[in-house]
């Protein structure tokens, strides 16, 4: 008998979050070519962004009437830093969609009404809440499936492709996420 073995890298839940993506082409691919480098004022921002995160997610569990403003004052600074020319390119492709994904530190899969194939790169948007802390990806599609009986409705599972600073964050994001349900059902 064969065994199967498991290439989850990281733990993975279902969330909701808003999700734009775009595919990029081979230019845009070049132009990004590199970018994936730590550069230190955004890995700075970001460990700033995962703790205030963190302390939002807590606030949540005990206080969701105070931890929304918190995460929309978080939400506003990350506009304004975003205004600052040069400082991060927040700019993304299309309009945020809420969406039910399934999501690890390394990859996430959802529903599309757009068949992609495999290998293709997308730029992909994600933002999470209750933080409203918002993600900028480039993933590597692994596979994209027809998902039930409905034409135009595709499950797209996608690996990403980021900094360490990205998936701290999204590592952190997950953990609370699933620290605060397991909370819940004690």
């Amino acid at each position: 008998m064969e065994s199967k073995t498991e290439r989850r890298r990281y733990y993975r839940i279902d969330d909701l979050v808003r999700l734009s993506y775009h595919q990029l082409n081979d230019v845009e691919l070049s132009e990004r070519e590199g970018q994936h480098a730590e550069v230190p004022l955004e890995t700075l921002l970001a460990e700033i962004d995962r703790e205030l995160n963190q302390a939002i997610n807590l606030c949540w569990q005990k206080d969701p009437l105070l931890a929304r403003p918190l995460g929309l004052l978080n939400q506003k600074l990350s506009l304004i830093a975003s205004q600052q020319p040069g400082l991060i390119d927040n700019h993304c492709p299309g309009n945020e969609e809420e969406v039910q994904v399934n999501i690890s530190g390394c990859g996430m899969a959802f529903d599309s009404t757009y068949a992609l194939s495999e290998e293709d790169r997308l730029l992909l948007c994600i933002t999470l809440s209750p933080s409203n802390t918002q993600l900028k990806l480039q993933a590597r599609v692994v596979a994209c499936s027809v998902n039930g009986p409905e034409q135009n409705n595709f499950r797209i599972r996608v690996e990403f492709e980021h900094s360490e600073a990205a998936q701290e964050i999204l590592i952190q994001h997950i953990v609370q996420k699933h620290w605060g349900k397991s909370g819940l059902q004690k």
